[in-house]
């Protein structure tokens, strides 16, 4: 992966909410001629019941450009029994991200 963009603007932004949610974003912009590269992840925590284990829905919503043309977009949804899955989840779809914007 080359780019001249610095690894800060490349990293990850995680948001804890309160009871164990958080948000995971992103925005990258190559240069002055492309359009901003979008992506959020959202993860809502559901505790356990008498019928169900908990479960941690995680959605991603993301536009990948390249210039001005779009060339991916995801909009994907799970369910996972940890954070630590959820999370591990996330980071997998931003690297393909990645991949495509750069």
């Amino acid at each position: 992966m080359k780019t001249t963009l610095p690894k800060k603007k490349l990293k990850l932004q995680i948001i804890k909410k309160e009871n164990k949610a958080f948000d995971c974003f992103a925005t990258i912009k190559k240069d002055a001629y492309c359009m901003p590269s979008k992506f959020y992840a959202t993860t809502v925590f559901y505790p356990k019941t008498k019928q169900e284990t908990q479960t941690f829905l995680t959605t991603i919503d993301a536009e990948a450009y390249v210039g001005t043309e779009k060339a991916k977009e995801f909009y994907l949804t799970d369910e996972f029994d940890t954070a630590r899955d959820a999370l591990k989840w996330i980071k997998q779809v931003y690297k393909e991200f990645l991949e495509i914007v750069l």
